[in-house]
């Protein structure tokens, strides 16, 4: 597979790889519909088209970036990326040609200036295009994000094209698959290159700071249909009369309240405090391993 930093943008890029013998290729992001339409019918049908379709979009062309790697020896192709293109930067400009010393600051706004920093990617009213543009693999920038991160996000768009993929000519975009977009850290969203060239109003210049609705507070372990108690480790504090809710593959979070908590020993708890601590509670319904108990109300 050809990585995103190769910087295919057109059919020619994509032809000559699969002649070094590619199977995929990870477009460019900055490609529209239009363009990834055009490159899909001038292209070998045996090679694979992938695309970003959600999360962190680099300042830099394809993510070939070395901001990082120079400013605080973290390579981003390593997957370490600091992210500086999200800091506050002070800009100056020099205010007279003859007195080089008098400086000028250059502010965005009274919080700050941020040049460099973007939106991030979000195409989850997009499903249907995507879909028909003859892409094979869709993917979600998930570098440095938690598992929580990824099952949201992938259960998201995951729901959206099942629903596409049932029934093409009846599908609806239903809100509630981004209003769980939503509930992750991530910054304002937009639509990236697929539908026009991104201007200003792509870029973040009031805030750059992750927004969350949710917290991530448990991973389920396990279940006991005849007592109705399911088992959890500890992400985050649980407390006992919290509004959670319960994620799993398919379906978005089923609310309910927290209850009878106790500790590995079964001992009764008004809370699970400590990172990784193993508890179980009562849940109104069926839980597998590996479903996400998070918080019913905003985080703060």
């Amino acid at each position: 597979h050809i990585s995103t930093q190769a910087g295919a943008v057109s059919h020619a890029d994509c032809t000559f790889w699969q002649s070094l013998g590619a199977t995929r290729v990870v477009l460019a992001r900055e490609l529209s519909f239009e363009d990834i339409r055009a490159i899909r019918q001038r292209i070998s049908g045996e090679l694979e088209l992938e695309v970003f379709i959600h999360g962190s979009m680099c300042v830099s062309f394809s993510g070939r970036c070395l901001l990082s790697e120079n400013l605080v020896g973290r390579n981003a192709n390593n997957g370490c990326c600091a992210q500086p293109c999200r800091w506050n930067f002070e800009l100056y400009e020099i205010a007279e040609e003859k007195r080089p010393e008098s400086r000028f600051p250059v502010m965005e706004t009274d919080r700050g200036t941020f040049i460099l920093s973007s939106k991030d990617l979000c195409m989850i009213e997009h499903i249907p295009e995507l879909m028909e543009a003859g892409i094979a693999s869709f993917k979600i920038e998930g570098r440095m994000k938690s598992a929580y991160y990824a099952a949201v996000t992938a259960n998201a768009y995951r729901m959206a094209m099942d629903s596409y993929r049932k029934d093409p000519a009846g599908y609806r975009y239903d809100p509630l698959w981004g209003r769980e977009l939503c509930s992750v850290s991530h910054r304002d969203y937009c639509t990236g290159y697929f539908l026009e060239a991104p201007d200003h109003n792509a870029q973040l210049t009031e805030k750059t700071g992750y927004i969350r609705e949710k917290a991530y507070l448990a991973v389920a372990t396990g279940y006991d249909a005849e007592t109705g108690r399911a088992r959890f480790i500890q992400r985050n504090k649980v407390t006992a009369g919290m509004p959670v809710e319960l994620l799993s593959p398919g379906r978005c979070g089923v609310p309910f309240v927290a209850r009878d908590l106790c500790d590995e020993e079964g001992k009764t708890v008004d809370c699970a405090p400590h990172p990784f601590m193993k508890f179980s509670m009562s849940v109104p319904f069926p839980v597998h391993p590996g479903d996400i108990l998070r918080g019913g109300e905003p985080a703060v």
